[in-house]
């Protein structure tokens, strides 16, 4: 699943500069938060500001605007692959994929309409 990865790393790179460098420094390269917010130029009581849970939850509202952006062919395709592994249940996905658990499910539907009907896949829940 490293496309996987690459869906969450794109949405590290949705975040504001600032964010990024937060990530980069204190969870990719481990350095404590001294020296994140020194390399930074803020205060380490700034940084705090993604600690509890704020930091996840910036990426996984980037995620679900990128997921929900995708094409329905696309979308789609990383449901087939997640569904073809047999490891996730549909909440799983939803989970994993920050959307809802209808969007999986209309998504898994669509590609069963597609193959069944050699049309375009329908019910897709789409950003606007």
């Amino acid at each position: 699943m490293s496309w996987m990865w690459r869906i969450y790393e794109d949405a590290v790179q949705q975040l504001d500069r600032e964010a990024q460098e937060y990530v980069r420094l204190h969870i990719t390269a481990e350095l404590s938060l001294e020296e994140t917010a020194r390399r930074i130029g803020v205060s380490r009581s700034y940084l705090r500001r993604y600690g509890g849970g704020r930091l996840a939850a910036l990426v996984r509202d980037a995620i679900t605007r990128m997921v929900l952006q995708m094409t329905p062919e696309d979308l789609a395709g990383i449901v087939h692959a997640m569904d073809s592994l047999g490891l996730l249940n549909e909440e799983e996905m939803s989970r994993l994929l920050c959307v809802p658990v209808e969007v999986v499910v209309d998504s898994q539907r669509g590609r069963v309409d597609r193959l069944q009907r050699g049309g375009k896949p329908v019910g897709l829940c789409r950003a606007g």
